[in-house]
């Protein structure tokens, strides 16, 4: 509908989709959205308030009131982005439980980010009691809606051990090797480190050097470092080995 497609609109204007980002322009198109009764469309325009988006001034409360609209309108956005707001405290009292309970809500909704964040909660026991089962299976199934991080989460669940997962290492690597497809860079950092070592992968260096590059090359500082580190060593070895 046409609603539907303002909000659309808006968030290509907004990503940059088109080639130019605009993001007046995608403020207009959601505020379109909004009116017209699109609930992503006002979960979209919440966070032009919230996070000062597109030439509009900051007003966390109008971001609140937008994200509840929106998650009373079925968007998994809106609901997550309230969660958000509920565990910052931003427009509203803090209150970690509450936020706990509408990641779950977006996660049903079909929100992978928020089955992540979810999964985090609940290992690190904030507004929810510890289970690391739980934890473990909404990483899965972030990770299965291909976010990034959730897969990069469980990894380090596979590789270190819980009371809820034993160590292995193979499943451990696999995701990281998802994680990192999926733009994770400390994945990519991690399963560098398991082809440099040889941790439940054949040893190899030049794969390692590869994913330390691919990770760096996105902001991993110890991926940078081990690239480095691989590196000199290359050129040390390089200098021994010419004639005298």
């Amino acid at each position: 509908d046409d609603a539907a497609g303002c909000t659309r609109r808006g968030q290509m204007w907004g990503k940059g989709e088109d080639g130019v980002a605009d993001q007046t322009q995608a403020v207009i198109f959601l505020q379109r959205g909004c009116d017209g009764g699109n609930a992503d469309g006002c979960a979209w325009l919440g966070t032009a308030y919230g996070r000062v988006i597109g030439g509009v001034d900051f007003d966390a409360k109008k971001a609140l009131d937008l994200y509840q609209r929106a998650c009373d309108s079925g968007s998994a956005d809106g609901c997550f982005w309230l969660g958000e707001a509920y565990e910052d405290g931003s427009g509203v009292k803090a209150d970690v439980k509450r936020a706990a309970e509408l990641y779950d809500k977006s996660c049903t909704m079909g929100a992978a980010n928020a089955c992540r964040v979810l999964g985090w909660a609940y290992a690190e026991g904030i507004g929810l009691r510890i289970d690391l089962a739980k934890a473990a299976k909404l990483y899965q199934t972030a990770c299965d809606g291909e976010d990034a991080i959730g897969c990069n989460n469980l990894a380090f669940m596979y590789m270190e051990g819980t009371g809820a997962i034993e160590v292995d290492r193979a499943k451990a690597n696999n995701l990281f090797e998802r994680g990192c497809t999926l733009g994770e860079e400390h994945s990519c950092f991690q399963l560098g480190v398991a082809y440099e070592k040889g941790n439940g992968v054949t040893k190899d260096v030049g794969k390692a050097r590869e994913l330390y590059e691919k990770g760096c090359n996105n902001g991993d500082k110890g991926a940078c470092n081990s690239r480095a580190y691989i590196r000199k060593n290359a050129d040390h070895n390089a200098s021994d080995a010419l004639p005298l």
